[in-house]
């Protein structure tokens, strides 16, 4: 989808299928989106990521908000363009394979955040695909105890969500806590969190000091 106006900074819309499997034996299609930027001789330009939703109408709701939006936040790869970064989510939600390190200087550039922001994004970067942390830990690594609240506010507003592995953190208990804005155990968000930690169960790659999540995951699917 592609769109030609001079004032907005957003000039396609590339969207994946996620095939999500629920407890009761129930597929449902999810959508996700990643809108991008101006395009680059070389790699490509993020605006933003849209996590995969069941509901096709609130999805382009996000979008409609998006396009009124000031973007200043860019994800610029800067050899992957975007047909290959999108292979690279569609192999992420199949096969569980671990996902480009955003804060690899070789590969990508990030603008547009602040600098809390940009700590919380690298810590959560830094735990390993297929293992989970607290948002206790994850604020004790920025030497801000007792600064969960502001963490969560953090990953709530993630604008590269799974690129930027939000869904790895959870609640000190164990509990997963809430996700992109949803605090509701029974929402499609929670479901979802839960979802991104089974797929990359698929590949993981624990380190010495593994904490995986154990609970009762549901299983994904993609094309």
């Amino acid at each position: 989808m592609q769109w030609n106006s001079k004032s907005d900074p957003v000039r396609s819309v590339e969207f994946f299928k996620m095939f999500v499997q629920s407890q009761m034996g129930k597929m449902q299609v999810y959508q996700g989106a990643v809108v991008f930027g101006s395009p680059r001789e070389k790699g490509c330009e993020v605006l933003r990521i849209v996590i995969p939703s069941p509901d096709i109408k609130s999805l382009y709701e996000y979008l409609a908000k998006i396009h009124v939006s000031r973007l200043r936040e860019r994800l610029i790869f800067l050899n992957m363009d975007k047909q290959e970064l999108m292979a690279s989510l569609q192999a992420f939600g199949q096969q569980g394979l671990p996902l480009p390190n955003v804060f690899d200087e070789r590969i990508t550039r990030i603008e547009g955040l602040s600098v809390f922001q940009l700590a919380c994004y690298k810590q959560a970067c830094r735990i390993p695909h297929g293992e989970t942390r607290s948002y206790a830990w994850l604020a004790e690594r920025l030497k801000k105890t007792g600064a969960e609240r502001a963490v969560g506010g953090a990953m709530k507003s993630n604008p590269f969500p799974l690129l930027i592995p939000c869904h790895r953190i959870l609640k000190k208990d164990g509990n997963l806590g809430g996700f992109m804005g949803s605090t509701h155990p029974d929402g499609w968000q929670i479901g979802l969190k839960k979802t991104l930690l089974e797929v990359e169960s698929l590949h993981q790659q624990p380190s010495l000091f593994s904490h995986s999540y154990e609970g009762n995951l549901i299983r994904l699917y993609a094309i």
